[in-house]
């Protein structure tokens, strides 16, 4: 373990992406003999640094550093945000989950994105009527692949409360051109296999 902190100057120092990647997996591997040195690298002057050191707590599984992560989850970089925010959510830290509420109903398109991603990613029901709300929103016609993202959001969840949304959406004319709109009905049948069997029949008759 007296190598680590050696390997954290040098991956503050690389600009190689590749290399990075190898001092991530070297540091990573040793697991909780790392944490302590990279819990003090958390508040580096470069936000891409913070970053990398959060990305760490979570491979190393650093649930000790939940209150300093937490920290993080209100930085002005959202991308250091949503990984704050991921980290948590893979530690099961109840405050994470209201994080992803706030982040969805953020002015920020990269935290809403993000959000989304991760409601999915770690199937987070009580964020399914945010998810719908943006879904209805009109305005979010000009952004079709966020669309797309919350329709992949609520396939990984599979909470029936989504399916009136998606049949709607199938039946309108949304305003998206014709192959965005193709994209997201495609999108929506790509991921109803998560859905309750019973609750999807008016999907399948429409498709």
């Amino acid at each position: 373990s007296f190598i680590i902190p050696y390997l954290l100057d040098a991956l503050s120092e690389e600009s190689d992406t590749s290399t990075r990647r190898f001092i991530i997996s070297l540091v990573a591997s040793v697991r909780s003999n790392a944490v302590d040195h990279i819990a003090k690298r958390l508040n580096e002057n470069s936000w891409y640094i913070t970053r990398n050191m959060l990305y760490l707590i979570r491979e190393c599984r650093g649930t000790s550093c939940t209150p300093a992560v937490r920290v993080f989850l209100e930085h002005e970089v959202p991308l250091v945000r949503l990984e704050a925010l991921r980290t948590l959510l893979s530690f099961q830290d109840p405050d994470a989950y209201a994080y992803v509420t706030k982040f969805l109903r953020s002015d920020v398109s990269q935290l809403q994105e993000g959000a989304g991603r991760l409601a999915g990613a770690y199937r987070i029901k009580h964020a399914v009527p945010h998810l719908k709300k943006l879904l209805r929103e009109k305005d979010i016609r000009k952004r079709s692949n966020f669309k797309r993202v919350i329709v992949r959001a609520l396939g990984r969840i599979g909470d029936s409360r989504a399916v009136n949304d998606l049949l709607n959406i199938c039946n309108s004319t949304s305003g998206l051109r014709k192959d965005e709109f193709d994209k997201l009905q495609i999108e929506i049948f790509r991921t109803l296999h998560n859905y309750p069997v019973a609750t999807i029949r008016p999907l399948i008759d429409y498709g």
